[in-house]
């Protein structure tokens, strides 16, 4: 369990996360105190069908949306810190595949982005006891993957996915105004939504074209945009938080690898690391800082069906990327140095040896001052043999290593003796006909060209 989690924590440091179980019949909550966890259930049995969504207000407090798909509304939810009941209402009607997010305004009211039934963007808010509802953008259809944040003014943001492109909606004043983030094609989904300081909305989103996870930012002049990761198709799950430095965070799942990552734009240029790589990991995560800007990730391991809780602290690290260049008796090996830490520079190299041997074999370590890739090659290699191998970081007098992966070098393709013996007989048995045509056409041609006649007579 842990389908579509939704992350907050508290000014004491209290950790919530809001999640369904594997079936979608439970809405389930887990409160974490000084590490320790407790669970409890939110609602169900039902039917709860894509995304939940929670935030903490001044006090602390609890405030949930989710979609119920049994009565196909999407629902609101409210629990004080304290504990105690969870009091409910029902917000409008909804689209079956559960879009909704919730945000808290500057009193800590609760506002709501959700998919209708239509298809359509709406916007609801809660006045005393009654919800009143807008419509956002009601001429384009296709309205998925919102986001909703509040600027410090009290004004809503709102990126999302609509006619294929991504999108963005505000009310300044009293309508709202609709612009185009980025207008080419199939750029938009998994959208998620930030504010600056200055209330400059920001959206990370998903290229389905490329396969690749890119960030836009309004600026004075427009949107400006930038690509953020192109490996491993990243960005089927996205979640962006801006810190209190103004400089954005995002945690993502890269499908190809089926890993977690963490990027950090600084000095404008995006630093990414690798927050779990442990076999399929990293389905719809939640990210969130806690009162020291340290970010914390919740998210789905797809492989053992389990809700994870990551924390990003500063420590040594690296990660197994893989071998290239793989022949009979070499290989090209290639890791990555994910973090130093507090460390100024670390010794990278790999681990590796025969699959079933005992005994690592080391390669030399290279030094580095800095995060990113490294490689290392191999030579003299057996032919047609399973090899293992693992990145290592070394800083300190500590040593952190990556996940173990395997490649096997070609074996030399075996000659078969009967078939090369048809092969020789076929040669040899060409070559005799090759020669037989040749008497047959060429001798008419000689004859004729020595000006002789045939027995019949005939020239």
């Amino acid at each position: 369990m842990g389908r579509y989690s939704s992350l907050a924590i508290a000014s004491n440091g209290t950790i919530y996360i809001l999640y369904l179980n594997d079936d979608g019949r439970i809405l389930r909550l887990a409160t974490v105190i000084g590490g320790s966890p407790s669970f409890e259930v939110v609602a169900g049995p039902g039917a709860f069908v894509g995304d939940t969504s929670l935030a903490l207000d001044a006090r602390g407090d609890l405030h949930i949306s989710y979609y119920d798909g049994n009565s196909t509304y999407v629902r609101y939810g409210h629990r004080a810190a304290s504990g105690g009941p969870w009091n409910f209402t029902s917000v409008d009607i909804g689209y079956f595949e559960g879009y909704n997010r919730l945000a808290l305004d500057t009193l800590g009211a609760p506002r709501i982005a959700y998919t209708t039934l239509s298809d359509t963007l709406r916007y609801a808010y809660l006045s005393g006891s009654t919800w009143i509802r807008e419509d956002v953008d009601p001429s384009t259809p296709g309205a998925k993957f919102e986001s909703l944040a509040i600027d410090r003014s009290g004004n809503p943001h709102i990126a999302y996915y609509g006619s294929g492109q991504l999108r963005h909606a505000s009310k300044p004043n009293l309508a709202w105004v609709i612009d185009i983030a980025d207008a080419r094609d199939y750029f938009g989904e998994f959208a998620s939504i930030g504010i600056s300081g200055e209330g400059k909305p920001s959206a990370a989103y998903y290229d389905s074209t490329n396969g690749s996870l890119w960030y836009a930012e309004e600026t004075s002049t427009g949107w400006s945009r930038s690509v953020v990761d192109a490996t491993g198709n990243p960005g089927q799950g996205i979640s962006l938080v801006i810190g209190s430095d103004d400089q954005p965070r995002i945690a993502y799942y890269a499908q190809y690898l089926g890993e977690l990552r963490y990027a950090m734009r600084v000095n404008g240029t995006w630093e990414i690391q690798i927050a779990d790589e442990d076999y399929t990991v990293g389905w719809e995560p939640s990210l969130a800082l806690d009162g020291n800007g340290t970010p914390h990730i919740a998210y789905y391991d797809f492989t053992r069906g389990a809700l994870r809780h990551a924390v990003g602290l500063s420590v040594l690290g690296t990660r197994t990327a893989g071998a290239s260049d793989v022949t009979q008796s070499g290989s090209l090996l290639r890791g990555e140095v994910t973090s130093l830490g507090h460390y100024v520079s670390a010794n990278a190299s790999f681990n590796w040896r025969r699959v079933g041997d005992t005994q690592w074999q080391n390669t030399t370590p290279s030094s580095t001052t800095n995060t990113g890739p490294f490689e290392a090659r191999l030579s003299n290699l057996s032919r047609g043999t399973r090899y293992e191998f693992r990145a290592i970081v070394e800083a300190g007098g500590r040593t952190e290593t990556g996940r173990i992966w395997t490649f096997t070098t070609p074996a030399p393709v075996p000659q078969d003796p009967l078939l090369f013996l048809f092969t020789a007989v076929a040669i040899a048995v060409a070559a005799v006909g090759l020669s037989l045509t040749m008497l047959v056409w060429l001798r008419p041609l000689l004859f004729r060209r020595r000006g002789g006649r045939r027995r019949d007579g005939s020239v």
